[in-house]
């Protein structure tokens, strides 16, 4: 028997008037998202300064640009909408994990640095030799921009791949919410300190370079998207700064995808330039978030795998995978 929602599609696919008017009607409020969405990014500026452009804004501009660009692909926008919106849940729950999750632990991230440091820990090395030779404007910069948008690159690159493959797409897909949630299960049960944190206890000397710099810049726009990325300050270990990129940058090898390979394995390092400069993480928290990275790539195609697999047993005169773009 065929479900209401699978009659509502044929009828669809049936009467392209409907269909038409369907699709004028997702691209126009979504359109009037974003003439929202910019009017208080206006009203923002006048009264306080500052432009605050968060994530979602920018996962929605997607959906609108892929609506008027290609018209053609709105059916399917339903595999992207299905992404934004398990990841606007994960976004959702990060200030809860800080709330309600653990005793936050400062000495598990500096011991293990110590170590790696051979007794110093490398975000105090870097910072000496950096200030020390005048170079903390140009590096400061470019580290806090490179910060700010850790979460747009990664998701950009999801995108292309969506216009092009979403085979490839949902794999890619599947393993960013993947890590995410896992990520969001260790918050909440081992929250560990990032370094200027244990920096303000007086634990280690290091300092809290964010802040200073964008002072310096006069940049104070991306104060406030460091205090929305940063919702769950506890959530050092393991470091979705460095995981993104560096799955993005598997998956790009896994894939074929020299060119994106390429670029995100120059990404991946300014990432962790960037983020073990600023204070912002350990160096243990990024082989963590490596770590995690690979497990998501992993129950990412096992998942899509076996999901392929019953597809095809239950269809068995028929060739069904995950469809293509």
């Amino acid at each position: 028997m065929q479900s209401g929602l699978g009659k509502f599609t044929e009828f669809l696919s049936q009467n392209r008037q409907s269909r038409n008017f369907l699709e004028s009607l997702i691209l126009g409020l979504a359109l009037l998202y974003l003439l929202t969405t910019f009017s208080l990014l206006v009203w923002g500026y006048l009264t306080r300064g500052v432009f605050s452009l968060y994530p979602d804004y920018l996962l929605f501009l997607f959906i609108v640009l892929t609506a008027v660009f290609f018209r053609q692909k709105l059916s399917s926008l339903k595999d992207l909408v299905l992404g934004i919106l398990l990841l606007l849940a994960y976004d959702a729950m990060r200030g809860y994990a800080y709330q309600w999750g653990g005793r936050v632990n400062y000495q598990f991230p500096i011991q293990a640095d110590l170590f790696i440091g051979g007794g110093r820990l490398p975000t105090a090395i870097l910072q000496a030799f950096i200030d020390s030779h005048g170079w903390s404007g140009f590096f400061g910069l470019v580290s806090i921009l490179v910060y700010t948008l850790h979460f747009a690159v990664p998701l950009a690159f999801a995108y292309i791949i969506w216009l092009s493959n979403r085979k490839d797409f949902a794999r890619y897909m599947a393993a960013v919410v993947i890590l995410s949630y896992l990520a969001l299960f260790t918050f909440w049960v081992f929250p560990v300190a990032p370094p200027w944190l244990a920096a303000e206890k007086g634990l280690i000397p290091i300092e809290k370079k964010f802040d200073t710099i964008a002072t310096d810049y006069d940049l104070r726009s991306l104060t406030i998207a460091y205090d929305f990325i940063n919702a769950n300050p506890v959530a050092a270990i393991p470091s979705l700064h460095f995981g993104y990129p560096f799955l993005a940058l598997v998956f790009a090898l896994t894939s074929g995808r020299r060119s994106a390979a390429v670029f995100f394995a120059a990404y991946t390092l300014v990432v962790s330039f960037s983020i073990v400069y600023l204070g912002e993480h350990y160096v243990i928290d990024l082989v963590a978030g490596g770590i995690y990275a690979l497990a998501a790539l992993f129950l990412s195609s096992l998942a899509i795998g076996r999901l392929e697999k019953n597809i095809s047993r239950n269809t068995p005169n028929q060739c069904h995978t995950l469809p293509h773009g």
